[in-house]
């Protein structure tokens, strides 16, 4: 499941017109793509000092600006474990001095835990840029997204 919303977060920064990266190039999406032939970005690219993009380039999937100078406008963290939730929403952490939003995506039973972590430091300054979907609610926007497509190529 872990590779499957992480293709899905892809492609749909793909479709939305954002440069994509992985982490994880070489996990599989569906019909066996693997996760680097989605996303545009083979790398992350350089936008800060070296050890904030080392920490950043471990972030499960980055959306970036698709201008000649690309930032971080999304990060996100596939958290199937509760105890995976600290290191994933400490590595988003560093790219709070960027105007990037945070998305945690998990199985239903984690909001709870997430929306209790978030209100503690040293996240609670931070705490509306920082989102929690379930993978249904992901699944379900890239179906949308998906439809929205095939609607655009119908009437062009």
């Amino acid at each position: 499941m872990h590779s499957y919303i992480e293709g899905v977060c892809i492609e749909i920064g793909n479709l939305s017109g954002f440069e994509t990266y992985t982490a994880d190039p070489s996990q599989v999406f569906k019909k066996n793509i693997p996760l680097h032939q989605l996303s545009t970005m083979p790398q992350c690219p350089s936008f800060t000092y070296d050890g904030i993009v080392q920490i950043a380039s471990r972030i499960d999937v980055i959306w970036f600006s698709g201008s000649r100078l690309a930032f971080p406008k999304k990060a996100i963290e596939v958290v199937q474990s509760v105890g995976t939730l600290y290191g994933a929403l400490n590595r988003m952490s560093q790219l709070v001095d960027f105007d990037t939003k945070f998305l945690v995506v998990g199985p239903e039973e984690h909001g709870g835990k997430f929306h209790s972590t978030i209100k503690m430091r040293p996240y609670l300054q931070f705490e509306d840029r920082f989102y929690f979907k379930y993978y249904e609610e992901i699944i379900e926007s890239y179906e949308i997204a998906l439809r929205r497509e095939e609607l655009k190529d119908i009437f062009t």
